[in-house]
Formats: structure tokens, C-alpha cells, sequence
């Protein structure tokens, strides 16, 4: 007993006399350890090396990198809105309250903005939802995945402006392409490897194609049986879709159509509301490749690859530029292609909810329809109207050499390759006179127009 009581005090002294040592040493302070790198000072290369992984993503985001702008003031000075689009190309489609970017050599890639009241995006149901679905929740608890909403009232139809947010990207189609795009009003028309047709959005007069008259919240399959997708096209109520097939050594376009019939934008027999997609027969489309489908709000335009400009649909303002302003069922040729050597050929078309634009040669610009507020770029008191395509002439668009034309519902907007900017009509709510923007220091890759405002990609010069 007397050992072990021996040993127990030995112990306890060498403890205390390791906590006094402890106390009495300085404290160590902490180091901070670098990966091993060949050299002799390791923290000077370490350094070096971070500043250099840094530099290089300053110079990829300076090259690849494009801004996007905004002009939504009647200043009309572009906004730079703070996100970078993640390529140095990129695709920008607008609907009447949401816009889509593709960038062009990541076309897995979709970013969307703006509205998703009636799942136009295609991101579900977020906090954006409207009055109506509002109601809906109140009484019968939260909204199924694709519930009933009633269309906008008369005095909803112009929709208060929200502000642009900050894109952003779709969770799908992850590893597959994105073709080819068609936006609507309020629906959204995706084409998926040349193959796959998808919709999302307004869907109460069947503009989705997916079969019922339910608004569609999440991105639905269309049933298109046929071979590759050429086209997707959208207006306010009605959409289409172009496919290829080939016979033999036959090339030929098969046009499909479905959404509101009622103004005979389908060209379809009856003046109903098509669910489906619905094959437009008629003689003049019978073997007839087709370039381009254009539609304004409730009439279409077609571009043939002969040069041939044919339209159908609504006409109560001359915007299909006929001569009259009765309804046309039928495809009816507007413009007759290549014949005379002056003639030229169709280069762009645009059209808005009663306007309709195109342009022959990239020089020649040509206008028909309303003119109430002042969309043509022509006084509205003398010109409220025209029933024909006038040429659009203006001395400062004198020899340049147009790049794209873009319609709003009540606006127009022309650019130049030289970055000028011409833009006319119902703009942020008054009547805007025709004004030119000179856009400096930036090179515009596209340019769109969303409810009234007009969006820009650009990449500094």
C-alpha cells in the first residue's frame, strides 16, 4: 500500500509541474499551411499562383460574358441590368410579360424572366401568380399543378409593368438542346432536339397543344407525330409548328396548327378552339417549303422560300396590307417573290397586334395596319391606317443596312449593323415620336420587346 500511495504523488507532481511549464510558455499562434509547391518559398508561389487562377476568370468572364440592358424609360438610355449572360452569343425571344435567353452555343441552357402568372416560363407555380388564382386558393385551398384560370378581363389586358428581375435558368432539359423557341402572349412553345415539342402557359383557348383547355404550369408534351421540326411559331391565342419530311428526293414542309380559330388565323375549316395539332390542308401550301411563320395577335404570315409572302387571320386594320380590312380564312398571297429582277427579297418580317412590318434586301422597309399609336413612324392624324405595305422611308435610315425588326403590341423598333437604334410608337404608356438611339461602346448580338420595353444583349467593344 505504501508503493502504490508513493507512485500516485510521483504522478501528481509531474502534472503540476507540466500545467506551471505550460503556463509560463508563450502562446503558439496559428500558422497558415500552404499545399507543397516545388520551389523554395512556398507562400510567395502559392500567392502567385491564386492571382493567376483570379486574372484568368476576369479574362474569360471579359470575353465570354455579355451584358443584357434594358430600356424602359422615356429618357431612353439603356439600363445595364446586373447579370452577366454566360455566353458571348445568345438568342432572345419576348412575350407580351416574360422574355427567354439562349445562349448560342449552350443550348441546354434556357433563362427566363419576367411574369409567370399563368406558367408562361415554365418554372411551376411561384409567387407571381395572378387575382384569379388568388381567388382560387381562398376558396378551395392551394392550386393543383395545372388549375383553371380564367383569361384577363378587358381592363387587365393592358398588364401594369413588373419590374425586370434577374433571370433565371430552367431546371430542364438539362443535357438536351433547346431548337427551336416560339413565345407567345402568355404560353411558351419549346422544341427539343429538332424532335420533342413541349408547351407551357396560357391555354384556355388550347394554344398549348396539349389537349386540354387548362392553363399549363409545368412543361407538357405535344403529340406531333411526324419528322423533324423546322418552325415554332406563336401569337397571342394560336400557334404553330412546321415539320420536314422527306419522300424519295422530295423535300416537303407540313404545316400544324392549333389554338383559337375564331379570326381564322389557323386557316383551318372551322372557327373554333383547336387542342390539338391539326394539319392545314390547302392548295396553295401543297408542296410549298416554307422559310419563316410570323404571327401577330390573331393573324399569321408566311414566308415562302421562292420569295412568295403569303397572310390570313384578322384584318379589321389592314395589318395583313390586302387592300381591305375584311377577314381572311385562306392563305392569300400579300407579295409575289422574285418577279421582276428589282423586286428583291423579303429579308425580315415582324408583326405586332395590329401592325405588321417587313423588309426586302435589308434596305427596304415596308409598314401596314394601324397607325393609332404611331407604330408606322408616320404622323397618326394624317395616316391612321393603311391597307396596304407603304414603304417606310426616313433620312437618317438612308443607306444603312438593317440588321433585325422588332414589334411590340403598340411599337416598332429597327436596328442598324452600325448599332443605331430607330424606335417608334406606344412606348411607356404616351405616344412616342419616332426617336434614334446611338448606342456606343457596345455591340448589340439581339434585341427584344417585352410589354412596352425593349431588351438588349450586348458585348462591349
Amino acid at each position: 500500500m505504501v508503493i502504490r500511495k508513493q507512485k500516485i504523488l510521483k504522478s501528481t507532481i509531474k502534472k503540476t509541474k507540466k500545467q506551471q511549464l505550460n503556463k509560463n510558455k508563450p502562446k503558439q499562434q496559428y500558422v497558415k499551411t500552404f499545399p507543397k509547391v516545388v520551389g523554395t518559398n512556398q507562400k510567395d508561389t502559392y500567392e502567385k499562383e491564386t492571382k493567376k487562377s483570379t486574372r484568368k476568370k476576369k479574362q474569360q468572364q471579359q470575353v465570354t460574358g455579355t451584358q443584357l440592358f434594358v430600356i424602359d424609360t422615356p429618357d431612353l438610355k439603356p439600363k445595364l441590368v446586373p447579370w452577366t449572360v454566360p455566353q458571348e452569343m445568345a438568342t432572345l425571344k419576348c412575350g407580351h410579360t416574360h422574355t427567354l435567353i439562349i445562349p448560342e452555343y449552350k443550348q441546354h441552357m434556357c433563362y427566363v424572366t419576367g411574369r409567370n402568372n399563368l406558367g408562361q416560363c415554365g418554372i411551376g407555380m411561384n409567387h407571381q401568380i395572378s387575382h384569379h388564382a388568388e381567388q382560387q386558393r381562398d376558396q378551395f385551398g392551394p392550386p393543383v399543378p395545372a388549375p383553371y384560370l380564367k383569361p384577363p378581363k378587358e381592363e387587365d389586358k393592358i398588364a401594369e409593368q413588373a419590374p425586370l428581375s434577374f433571370p433565371e435558368r430552367l431546371k430542364w432539359p438539362m443535357t438536351s438542346k433547346i431548337t427551336h423557341l416560339g413565345v407567345g402572349k402568355d404560353h411558351t412553345i419549346w422544341c427539343i432536339d429538332n424532335e420533342m415539342i413541349f408547351s407551357t402557359g396560357w391555354n384556355t383557348r388550347g394554344q398549348c397543344g396539349v389537349g386540354t383547355k387548362y392553363n399549363v404550369y409545368v412543361p407538357t408534351k405535344v403529340d406531333i407525330k411526324d419528322h423533324k421540326v423546322k418552325i415554332v411559331a406563336c401569337g397571342d391565342s394560336h400557334s404553330f409548328v412546321v415539320t420536314q419530311s422527306q419522300k424519295e428526293f422530295n423535300v416537303s414542309d407540313t404545316l400544324f396548327a392549333f389554338g383559337s380559330n375564331r379570326q381564322g388565323q389557323l386557316a383551318l375549316d372551322n372557327p373554333t378552339y383547336y387542342t390539338t395539332p391539326t394539319k392545314v390542308d390547302h392548295p396553295i401550301l401543297d408542296d410549298l417549303v416554307i422559310q419563316n411563320v410570323i404571327c401577330s395577335a390573331n393573324s399569321t404570315f408566311i414566308l415562302s422560300s421562292d420569295g412568295n409572302l403569303y397572310g390570313f387571320g384578322q384584318n379589321r386594320y389592314g395589318e395583313l396590307g390586302l387592300g381591305h380590312r375584311v377577314q381572311v380564312d385562306a392563305p392569300q398571297i400579300i407579295r409575289a417573290g422574285l418577279a421582276t429582277e428589282t423586286t428583291g427579297v423579303v429579308t425580315h418580317i415582324a408583326a405586332g397586334a395590329q401592325h405588321a412590318v417587313y423588309v426586302v434586301d435589308d434596305r427596304h422597309i415596308f409598314m401596314a395596319g394601324s397607325n393609332a399609336a404611331h407604330q408606322l413612324g408616320i404622323d397618326k392624324r394624317e395616316v391612321p391606317y393603311t391597307l396596304r405595305f407603304q414603304p417606310f422611308t426616313h433620312e437618317l435610315l438612308e443607306n444603312k443596312v438593317i440588321r433585325k425588326v422588332v414589334c411590340g403590341r403598340f411599337c416598332t423598333a429597327i436596328l442598324t449593323h452600325d448599332n443605331l437604334l430607330f424606335v417608334f410608337g406606344s412606348f411607356y404608356g404616351p405616344f412616342q415620336e419616332s426617336n434614334f438611339i446611338e448606342i456606343q461602346h457596345l455591340k448589340v448580338n439581339d434585341i427584344g420587346i417585352q410589354n412596352d420595353r425593349i431588351l438588349l444583349i450586348c458585348k462591349s467593344m
